[in-house]
C-alpha cells in the first residue's frame, strides 16, 4: 500500500464561490481551457485545473502511480481572511464535502479537516465536529494565521484540544507576504523561497515557543521536508548555546523537539531527504506529492522517483511510503 499524506483537494461547491468574493479583494479570470485563475489584490494565488476538484481525474492519476490512499487537505487561498462566522461556514462546507468523498471511496481517501483559526473557539468547535462526526484523520493549518504565528498563546486551547482528540496537525504555508517585493522579480516569493521560509519559521516557533514542551503528545507534520530546518539545525543549536534566552520556554535542546516532528517528502529531492534523515527519525518521514500543484509531483512521478532512488534502502522506502503515513494518520 502507498499512502500520499500531502495532497490537496477543493470541493467544486467551494470553487464555485470564488466569484462572490470580490469584496475581499479576490478576482477570478478564466483561461481558454476554462480553468479558474484566482488572484487577490493583484497577486496570483493559483490556477485551478480540473485535477483540483475532479475525483475521477484524481483516481485516474492515483491508479497510474499505484497510490492507494490520499489524504485530502485544503490550502491557499485559505480561510483566515474571512470574518469568523463566514470562515466557519466555509470550513463546514469543505469538511462536509470531504466527508462525502471519503464515504463514497473509503479505501482511497481520508479527510484532513479545515478549521477557522482566526477564531479559536470556532476552530475548536469545528475540529470536534470534523473528528467525531466526519471521521477526519487530521487537521490542516497554515504556518501563520493572519498576523499570528504558531507560538501565539491564543492558539494553545486549540493545541490542547488536538492533543485531547489525538489528532495530528498538518502544517502548510497558505501565503507568503514577508518581503514579497524583494523576492518577486525572480518568482522566488512563493514555492521557491517564500513557502520554505514559512515552513522554517513555523517549525522554530513551535520548538522555541514551548508547544511540544507543554503538549508533548501533539503530532505535527510540516510540509516540503521541513523547509531549511534539517540543514540549519546545527547552526540553530549553536546559537541557542550562545544565547540561552532563546530556550527560556524549553527544557531540552531544539533537536530534541525536532525529532518529535514529522515532515513529508514533497518535493522529492534525494540529497534533502538524506539531510533530513540525519536529524529526524526515519519513522517520521512521510510520503507526500503536493498534488495537484504544478511544483509538486503527479503520483506516478513521485512514486517512481522514490522507488528508483538507490540512496534509500528498500525497507526505508517501505516505511516512508506506507508504514509512517499509516501510523501518523492512524490508517488501519
Amino acid at each position: 500500500m502507498i499512502i500520499d499524506a500531502h495532497a490537496h483537494f477543493y470541493p467544486p461547491r467551494f470553487i464555485e464561490q470564488f466569484d462572490s468574493w470580490k469584496k475581499y479583494g479576490f478576482e477570478v479570470q478564466r483561461e481558454v481551457s476554462g480553468n479558474r485563475v484566482l488572484s487577490r489584490h493583484g497577486k496570483l494565488i493559483a490556477v485551478y485545473t480540473d485535477a483540483f476538484y475532479s475525483i475521477d481525474k484524481r483516481l485516474e492519476e492515483m491508479d497510474k502511480g499505484r497510490v492507494d490512499v490520499q489524504a485530502l487537505s485544503f490550502v491557499q487561498p485559505g480561510i483566515y481572511w474571512a470574518e469568523p462566522e463566514f470562515g466557519l461556514s466555509l470550513c463546514q462546507l469543505i469538511n462536509d464535502e470531504m466527508h462525502q468523498i471519503v464515504k463514497k471511496y473509503p479505501s482511497r481517501f481520508i479527510g484532513i479537516a479545515a478549521v477557522p483559526l482566526q477564531d479559536v473557539d470556532r476552530a475548536i468547535q469545528e475540529l470536534e465536529r470534523a473528528v467525531r462526526h466526519l471521521e477526519c484523520k487530521g487537521v490542516g493549518i497554515g504556518t501563520t494565521i493572519n498576523e499570528m504565528d504558531l507560538d501565539s498563546q491564543e492558539l494553545f486551547p486549540f493545541y490542547q484540544k488536538a492533543e485531547e482528540l489525538s489528532i495530528p496537525i498538518l502544517v502548510h504555508p497558505f501565503a507568503w507576504e514577508r518581503d514579497r517585493a524583494r523576492l518577486s522579480p525572480y518568482y522566488l516569493e512563493t514555492s521557491v523561497l517564500g513557502f520554505m521560509f514559512e515552513n522554517t519559521i513555523a517549525i522554530l516557533k513551535v520548538i522555541f515557543g514551548g508547544i511540544l514542551e507543554r503538549y508533548p503528545n501533539l503530532r505535527f507534520s510540516f510540509a516540503h521536508l521541513g523547509g531549511a530546518v534539517p540543514y540549519l539545525i546545527g547552526r540553530i543549536e549553536k546559537a541557542a548555546a550562545l544565547r540561552p534566552q532563546m530556550c527560556a520556554k524549553i527544557s531540552n535542546l531544539p533537536s530534541f523537539y525536532l525529532r518529535k516532528m514529522y515532515i513529508d517528502t514533497a518535493y522529492f529531492y534525494s540529497p534533502a531527504i538524506l539531510c533530513a534523515l540525519a536529524c529526524i527519525p526515519e519513522e517520521q518521514i512521510i510520503f507526500g506529492t503536493d498534488y495537484p500543484f504544478p511544483i509538486g509531483d503527479p503520483p506516478e512521478r513521485a512514486v517512481s522517483q522514490m522507488q528508483q532512488d538507490t540512496s534509500l534502502s528498500e525497507s526505508l522506502k517501505q516505511k516512508i511510503m506506507t508504514n509512517n503515513p499509516a501510523s501518523f494518520l492512524d490508517i488501519r
